[in-house]
């Protein structure tokens, strides 16, 4: 069913669900999930239905929503080999890059370690803009309403989408403060992310809201050697995990402790920092330093109740990489990328020598992953088994060659890789593709 274009003067009356944008006025569209009816983009409930419009219809993104499950928002059956796969475009921005990449809003926005940060059109590969934020960005940058976020060691830009893709608002933060948070964490109109003080071993959390001038809070000091996790969203709390093996509780609209609920919640392990942690299900899911798992949820009689999964006979003890799905969670560590269910059970596990060591997030497309390879391709894993597909046969090698770490994003039917190196591909998937 067709819907009309909400803006005002334009005449367009016959848009097809899910378009980014209207043909007519060119403007970006949002979509009601339950009734199919254009919207503003800025549109917080729908003008046929009044129902409210989802907050994570902007996260078509690195780790896709604000829950960081790696489920994107299309499917597609296994491939049978590599020619199931189109490149339809490719760039080299020859430059060196850190962060991930993001997809939103029809554009796959990639920052590099000079503090660029450079926008492709989705669809066709060309590149409309690029912006300064005037510092070295290792960390994922996020959407929020209208804007993009970046995060650099000691600022954080917020860059307007709809506006000429300018720097709107850009925030020191204070003190010895840096930025520590490997993503920046977004909930309806707030931000939040970590900062660590490496002379004084402290880290604070913020929460910032786009548009104002000052933080809406900024956390008491908390003490740690290490960097904290980055925060996750339960319910009205943020949970912080550290190294000594605490999990911070915080009351996400005010930043306070709330100590009464973080009773016996100790790891004693202490907890993995450099693996992100991730939420699923009303659990938040944390690594321990000798690779357990530990899955912490919030109960009203309680507090905050911790289950460990062991892994079994495999050898976490190193991990790399680690990301939920619905269906289930892909761990990559020394010994190859493990499968496990989401009651801490291993399905399989493989090693495959060309793709090396899972260095970037999966990203899910129903019941397949995509995985990043050392050696700068993109394997297609059928989730059931461990049977995997590499997604080009016949690349030079030569002019793309090995790589540190190759990152792969999806949107909107297509998935992009985006190397350290700066080479960017993108991709469509022949066959069996639907949307979720």
């Amino acid at each position: 069913m067709s819907s009309s274009c909400p803006y005002q003067n334009c005449p367009r009356t016959n848009i097809e669900p899910g378009t980014l944008f209207c043909p007519e006025c060119k403007k970006l569209l949002s979509w009601c999930c339950d009734c199919n009816s254009a919207n503003h983009i800025m549109g917080r409930y729908c003008r046929v239905c009044s129902r409210p419009l989802g907050q994570g219809r902007e996260w078509r993104m690195y780790k896709s929503n604000p829950h960081l499950t790696a489920d994107a928002e299309f499917e597609f059956s296994y491939p049978k080999d590599p020619e199931s796969f189109s490149m339809i475009w490719s760039a080299n921005l020859r430059t060196q890059i850190e962060a991930s990449p993001i997809a939103a809003y029809g554009e796959l926005v990639c920052a590099d370690k000079s503090g660029n940060v450079f926008f492709f059109n989705q669809f066709d590969g060309s590149q409309p803009a690029r912006v300064s934020v005037g510092e070295c960005v290792t960390y994922t940058p996020a959407t929020n309403s209208i804007y993009l976020c970046v995060a650099a060691q000691k600022t954080l830009s917020f860059i307007d989408l709809l506006a000429g893709k300018r720097v709107d608002r850009r925030y020191e933060l204070q003190g010895r403060d840096e930025v520590f948070s490997s993503h920046l964490v977004t909930e309806a109109d707030s931000i939040y992310l970590n900062t660590f003080d490496p002379t004084g071993e402290e880290f604070r959390v913020y929460r910032f809201v786009p548009g104002r001038e000052k933080p809406s809070w900024r956390s008491e000091a908390f003490a740690s050697k290490c960097p904290p996790t980055m925060p996750l969203i339960v319910s009205d709390y943020l949970l912080v995990g550290t190294h000594e093996g605490n999990i911070l509780v915080l009351d996400k609209e005010q930043g306070r402790r709330s100590a009464e609920l973080e009773e016996s919640n100790l790891i004693k392990a202490g907890i993995n920092v450099g693996v992100a942690p991730a939420f699923l299900l009303a659990r938040a899911y944390f690594f321990d330093r000798l690779g357990t798992l530990h899955s912490a949820k919030l109960t009203n009689r309680h507090g905050l109740r911790i289950e460990s999964f062991p892994m079994g006979s495999f050898d976490t003890s190193f991990i790399n990489q680690f990301a939920l799905s619905s269906l289930c969670m892909l761990i990559g560590c020394d010994e190859g990328v493990i499968n496990v269910d989401t009651g801490g059970s291993v399905n399989w596990s493989t090693k495959i020598h060309d793709l090396g060591i899972m260095r970037t997030s999966p990203v899910f497309c129903g019941s397949v992953a995509l995985v990043g390879g050392e050696d700068g391709f993109v394997y297609c894993f059928d989730l059931a088994n461990k049977h995997a597909v590499r997604c080009e046969r016949n690349r030079d090698e030569e002019k793309g060659g090995k790589c540190e770490k190759l990152f792969v994003v999806a949107a909107n039917e297509r998935f992009f890789a985006v190397s350290d190196k700066g080479e960017v591909r993108a991709y469509t998937l022949q066959g069996d593709v639907s949307g979720v």
